[in-house]
């Protein structure tokens, strides 16, 4: 096996093993978070915490871009780190914009209350802000070592995060500690990602450094942005949940959402090997292979989705039980996992328009889903509550893979989604929305799921072959 084959290998396992090892320390993790904190406490905590991730996008500034782009244009031995000093520039702001938004958010936790933030939810302010540091120095440290060919220990380093928080808070709740000791935990998990980075790079020989440029600042606020608009429907939604309604309802949608995340591993899984495949097609003009491999990766992160989803509507109310009180939540959670299996069976279109370099129009089809939701939570949420937030969720993301698909056939000509697909994916998520909203009863929800799902395999051929004339027509020249 070739050298670059073999790192290929090597960094696509480390991303699957890294998935696996958040998903499962994300989950354990919250179990021991409901069985230490009261229900107003693990709310306030969800609330404090989705916060401190927002504001470590911003002190973070943009920096990966910046040194994936330069650092990686550089050929270096296996054991060369090259811009050593541009990852210790842009570490070094990244830090102190990460104290000053931390001292910030101190000086407002009092404030907070204003705009709806419960107590609970300021309390925890004082005992996580010191996190904010370790979560934005992480992310230029990992770009770096991507940008230099370690893909794996960057990789891994996001997965032992939340599996060393797992950990810890096993050992406090086997010790009976309290609120304190769970923040003293979360802090010491967020340091993982620097410590491994650290002993992994100890004997690298480094080259000489890339220094920072005064551009780089204002490239950085762009992609500040561009992170916001990708992540921001993910972590804003428990923060305008908290600022509505009550903790212990933000508790429960914070773990409703925790477990419907589950639906959305079969399309994150595939994405490493669709996006590296999918822009060779790309940079060679062969549009037909590219749109191959987006229906095979449409159609199987489909299934896999759809099974998550079934498999919790089945076993969603033990799993809500095992934390404690939550089994209102097992609406929500429905609710919520229909937005992740539309966004499966919309397909990787984002991916796909990023291949493309269309940065510019994703960053807007983004920020206008993150306004719905903000807009239709303020609608929603204080009649509704928990229900609300999630279904203002869910409409921004229709809303968002419904504009995508249209985007991505005005630039290519391509539909993302034949009939056949379009009907699968809109009668599950119809299915869903419906058990979500107690309109139909677990059972018959459950056997109806499976049926939409033998029904999208078995005509999985028919809808390649449908798509075939569509490549055809749309082929651009070789």
């Amino acid at each position: 096996m070739s050298a670059a084959r073999s790192s290929y290998v090597t960094g696509a396992v480390a991303v699957a093993v890294s998935t696996f090892l958040s998903a499962a320390g994300g989950f354990v993790s919250l179990y021991f978070l409901a069985r230490l904190l009261s229900k107003d406490e693990l709310g306030g905590y969800a609330f404090t915490f989705n916060i401190l991730t927002l504001l470590a996008l911003v002190a973070a500034w943009g920096f990966e871009r910046n040194i994936m782009l330069r650092v990686a244009r550089f050929s270096s031995a296996p054991a060369d780190l090259r811009g050593r000093g541009l990852a210790l520039r842009a570490t070094i702001i990244s830090v102190l914009l990460a104290l000053a938004l931390a001292v910030g958010l101190l000086v407002a936790a009092p404030q907070l209350g204003m705009i709806g933030a419960t107590e609970e939810a300021r309390a925890w302010i004082p005992l996580l802000a010191v996190a904010l540091v370790p979560m934005a120095a992480a992310a230029p440290l990992q770009a770096w070592f991507r940008a230099n060919g370690r893909v794996a220990t960057a990789s891994m380093s996001y997965g032992l995060v939340n599996a060393s928080r797992a950990v810890l808070l096993a050992l406090v709740f086997l010790l009976g500690g309290a609120a304190p000791a769970v923040a003293i935990a979360v802090v010491i998990s967020t340091l993982v990602p620097i410590l491994l980075i650290g002993w992994a790079g100890r004997h690298a020989r480094t080259r000489p450094p890339v220094y920072l440029r005064p551009s780089d600042i204002w490239t950085g606020a762009v992609v500040v942005v561009q992170k916001i608009s990708n992540y921001g429907l993910r972590i804003i939604d428990v923060i305008l949940v908290g600022l509505l309604i009550t903790a212990a309802e933000t508790a429960e949608y914070a773990v409703a959402a925790r477990l419907a995340v589950f639906c959305g591993m079969g399309s994150e899984a595939l994405q490493p090997t669709f996006v590296p495949r999918g822009r060779r097609h790309f940079a060679t003009g062969n549009h037909a292979a590219a749109f191959r491999e987006y229906h095979l990766a449409r159609a199987s992160g489909f299934v896999i989705s759809l099974g998550v989803a079934t498999l919790l509507a089945v076993v969603g109310p033990l799993l809500l039980g095992i934390f404690g009180a939550f089994q209102p939540a097992y609406g929500p959670m429905l609710v919520l996992s229909a937005g992740y299996v539309v966004t499966a069976g919309a397909g990787l279109h984002f991916p796909y328009l990023l291949t493309r370099g269309e940065l510019f129009g994703t960053t807007i089809l983004r920020l206008c889903a993150l306004l719905l939701l903000i807009g239709s939570a303020f609608v929603l949420v204080p009649p509704l509550g928990v229900l609300g937030g999630a279904l203002a969720l869910g409409l921004a993301v229709l809303a968002l893979n419904v504009a995508a698909l249209i985007y991505l056939h005005h630039l290519t000509g391509f539909w993302g989604m034949t009939r056949p697909s379009v009907a699968l994916v809109g009668a599950a998520t119809l299915l869903l929305l419906a058990g979500g909203l107690d309109l139909i009863a677990p059972a018959p929800l459950v056997v109806a799921l499976l049926g939409v799902g033998v029904a999208a395999f078995v005509i999985d051929h028919h809808t390649k072959a449908a798509g075939l004339a569509v490549l055809r027509r749309v082929r651009a020249p070789s």
